[in-house]
């Protein structure tokens, strides 16, 4: 079932991606579309298991919060 959720930024963490280096100048125009129109496709994320070793979500762990991984939407 798919649904959209708030979630806090600091449980999402980057995937797993081959992408790690981005145009700046593209980057710059998404961020203007984005501005302009707003975010016309949310990012999609998964949950990440307990245990996952990242210390901010680690932190989000403790304290309840569940943790998330960049699935699409990264960029």
């Amino acid at each position: 079932m798919d649904s959209i959720s708030l979630i806090p930024i600091d449980s999402i963490r980057p995937g797993p991606s081959d992408r790690t280096v981005f145009d700046a100048t593209a980057l710059e125009e998404l961020a203007g579309s984005i501005r302009q129109h707003g975010l016309v496709h949310p990012i999609i994320v998964r949950p990440l298991p307990v245990g996952s070793g990242e210390a901010p979500i680690e932190i989000c762990r403790a304290a309840g919060d569940p943790a998330y991984e960049i699935v699409a939407g990264e960029r």
